[in-house]
């Protein structure tokens, strides 16, 4: 897997790795308004990529039918020569390529004036995940003497001294696949760190079951807690699917960079772990529900017990067998 603390190696005075940071945080973006408010930090929607999406479908990348918008994805590119780009998610990732610190902050500020209203349900605060790789090409490898493998053409990712991602050529073409599956590997992050609360609560009521035998929650506290764990698992189920966007004809080619990166970044082997701790967490919680459900249900048959034992005792109190006789009836005998 690719270490996650970037490699810097400069020759003949030139930085031979630029920067690569992933952010993803308590935001999600409406995509439509995303090329207007990204004017104000001097980036604007990269022409060939929409360009080669309307070309072939038809359609503008703002309507709710664009491919780019199915995608979740809007890509940004600077003003002028700039090599930089960014890939905006709906989702509220963004993947920053060649951008510095400074950039991305005043980017991020820029974008809160498309932030949307935050649906998800979220009882466990949503972590804030950040990751920092580097990048370079193949172009910039071959004029800084750096041997890349025989015969490599494609992107790939050098785990060797480089430890950084090659790009094919600078464009956010190439750079697409990397974006979606670094959104991927966030995701994964995002969804760990939410669960481990959870986690932590059922581990404390399974010991204090165990130690005890009576259950330390009541039915409402098991819903809530079921109710995290069906979304974070809703969350997992649509991790390192495959993006429509690679069936288009253009991008098709980069549907085997988007999985080997999902293989280097161990996306598939933690998200298939995460699907077996949400199993069995989710088993765990539907039995602690069916023994709240069954105390309750107890509960309603003490009182259904005591209630007929009530109505039987009052009708037996008004039997005129246990009646006092009144002093009328006395006197006749």
């Amino acid at each position: 897997m690719l270490r996650l603390s970037g490699l810097w190696r400069a020759a003949a005075g030139q930085t031979l790795l630029r920067p690569l940071t992933v952010t993803r945080g308590r935001v999600r973006y409406s995509l439509a308004s995303v090329a207007a408010v990204a004017e104000q930090t001097g980036m604007a929607v990269d022409i060939k990529f929409p360009a080669a999406v309307r070309q072939q479908r038809g359609d503008d990348p703002h309507s709710e039918n664009s491919l780019v918008r199915r995608s979740d994805i809007v890509v940004l590119a600077p003003f002028g020569q700039g090599k930089g780009h960014a890939s905006v998610f709906r989702d509220g990732t963004v993947v920053a390529f060649g951008l510095e610190d400074s950039h991305i902050a005043a980017l991020r500020k820029a974008l809160s004036g498309c932030e949307r209203p935050y649906q998800e349900m979220d009882p466990v605060a949503e972590p804030v995940v950040t990751v920092k790789l580097r990048y370079t090409t193949l172009a910039e490898l071959d004029a800084l003497g750096y041997e890349a493998p025989e015969g490599q053409t494609a992107s790939y990712i050098d785990e060797g001294p480089l430890n950084a991602v090659v790009l094919s050529e600078d464009t956010a073409v190439a750079k697409l696949p990397f974006s979606l599956a670094l959104r991927e590997h966030v995701l994964v992050e995002t969804v760990q760190q939410r669960l481990e609360p959870v986690a932590a609560v059922v581990t404390k009521w399974r010991e204090k079951v165990e130690k005890q035998g009576t259950l330390p929650f009541d039915v409402h506290g098991a819903r809530v807690l079921k109710a995290q764990v069906l979304y974070l698992a809703s969350v997992q189920a649509a991790i390192a699917t495959t993006p429509m966007l690679f069936d288009h004809r253009d991008f098709y080619a980069q549907r085997l960079t988007y999985d080997d990166c999902l293989h280097n970044f161990e996306v598939l082997d933690r998200n298939a772990a995460l699907r077996s701790q949400l199993d069995s967490m989710q088993a765990t919680l539907r039995y602690f529900s069916d023994e709240a459900h069954s105390d309750v249900h107890h509960n309603l048959e003490y009182v259904v017990i005591a209630l007929i034992s009530v109505s039987v005792l009052t009708l037996i109190y008004e039997h005129p067998l246990w009646r006092p006789a009144s002093p009328s009836s006395s006197s006749a005998h």
